[in-house]
């Protein structure tokens, strides 16, 4: 497999240039098949996203109340918060180990995450480890989208 669930993989691909990656979907893609679920008084996390401007589209649509785009690379994340202005905060964060409180966004988005880390080799342990922590960071009755291939 490629690596895509090491972080060091996505460390070297970013750094080889600046560019945005929207992996699989882009926001306009997306557009009408997910809008409906976004409100203003939402609070979104986009876990794993990279350099996809997903989350600055979303948040000029939406203008939901808090939009945060994680990603486990520091250069991408660095990439992105160039292009947000202060519309969306970007972090560097570790999706199987989030540092977000408990019970805090009403949708977690994920564009490739799921699928990235599913390559691991002891793919069951990571992914239940992933989706616990989608779980503790959601709000109860919270949206989890995951656009796939």
């Amino acid at each position: 497999m490629q690596g895509y669930d090491n972080p060091q993989y996505w460390e070297n691909k970013y750094s080889s240039a600046d560019h945005i990656d929207e992996w699989y979907y882009s926001y306009q893609q997306l557009k009408s098949q997910i809008i409906h679920y976004f409100k203003q008084t939402d609070t979104v996390l986009c876990v794993g996203n990279g350099t996809s401007t997903f989350p600055i589209e979303l948040y000029n649509e939406v203008k939901s109340e808090l939009v945060i785009s994680t990603d486990i690379s520091a250069i991408a994340t660095q990439q992105m918060q160039v292009h947000a202005s202060d519309c969306v905060k970007f972090q560097v964060d570790d999706a199987l180990n989030m540092n977000q409180k408990d019970q805090f966004f009403d949708i977690v988005f994920d564009k490739g995450c799921f699928d990235a880390l599913s390559t691991s080799e002891n793919r069951d342990d990571v992914i239940k480890k992933f989706v616990s922590e989608i779980q503790r960071v959601l709000k109860q009755n919270g949206k989890y989208l995951l656009p796939s291939k």
